[in-house]
């Protein structure tokens, strides 16, 4: 897996999922 491809997982996942564990 490329690392930008999990970067946008992530954030996307970030804004989808507003919980406070995400909150970093």
């Amino acid at each position: 897996m490329a690392p930008f491809v999990v970067t946008k997982k992530v954030r996307t996942s970030h804004k989808m999922n507003t919980s406070p564990q995400w909150s970093h």
